[in-house]
């Protein structure tokens, strides 16, 4: 599963911004020890290398209600699991960066500078414990560029959850991740992952074709979502939990 959360640009959102990028670039996990300073741990897409660096850089880019925005995308183990061992690294990258190009792209909007952390642990579940599960902690800056200059645009709550018919929507950054997860694995492994499994029509190999045909011809009245409505994130987020049912394609 995709989940966001949003910092505020007040002081306990500067002090939990902090926490939070020294918590991800220090906690230990089955692929790094606790590092010297951290730095091979960030992939930098324009916010900085370092924790610092990106600490510093959002507060010069922050928004009046954001001032950084922090994704996690962490694939289902046992889709994962088919990958080999060698290319699961790379495939999350190129699945993050995918997305939330996607997931700001198809809203019409630039694509803001973005750095993030790969972590690796394993499921805790009392069914399959001890499965690898990867997964990034993104942050991307709290104003988008434009040609008048850098704006904070309004989330809307459908384009983020999985639930209240926010997969219905080609906006939702947990749709949109889940497409570009199936077609990864389609590229790497075949179809042959797809046999058994509950797939929902939006992530069959011709949906997006007939997604971007009909997408001009759809109108869709659109209820804004104020940023109070979504709490903040805790202090330090707990790490994301395997699903119940892992035969499903979707995040966790």
């Amino acid at each position: 599963m995709a989940t966001w959360r949003y910092k505020k640009p007040n002081r306990d959102g500067h002090r939990g911004l902090k926490s939070l990028l020294k918590y991800v670039t220090f906690r230990e996990d089955a692929h790094h020890k606790v590092p010297e300073n951290g730095a091979e741990r960030w992939h930098n897409d324009g916010l900085g290398q370092t924790w610092r660096e990106v600490y510093e850089n959002r507060r010069q880019i922050a928004g009046q209600y954001i001032l950084a925005h922090h994704f996690v995308l962490s694939p289902d183990p046992d889709l994962m699991a088919l990958l080999p061992e060698k290319n699961r690294r790379a495939a999350l990258q190129e699945l993050t960066t995918q997305t939330l190009s996607d997931w700001y792209q198809v809203r019409d909007y630039a694509v803001p500078e973005m750095s993030f952390v790969i972590h690796d642990r394993e499921t805790t579940d009392e069914n399959a414990p001890g499965r690898q599960m990867l997964h990034t902690h993104v942050f991307c800056a709290g104003t988008i560029p434009t040609l008048e200059g850098r704006t904070c645009p309004m989330v809307k709550e459908r384009d983020v959850v999985r639930n209240k018919g926010g997969l219905d929507r080609e906006t939702n950054l947990n749709r949109i991740a889940e497409q570009n997860w199936a077609a990864i694995l389609d590229r790497e492994i075949g179809l042959e992952w797809r046999i058994g499994r509950d797939i929902e029509p939006y992530l069959l190999p011709d949906h997006a074709a007939e997604s971007q045909a009909n997408q001009s011809t759809l109108s869709t009245p659109e209820v804004v979502w104020e940023l109070p409505d979504i709490e903040p994130e805790t202090l330090v987020p707990p790490e994301p939990e395997p699903p119940k049912r892992s035969f499903e394609i979707s995040f966790f």
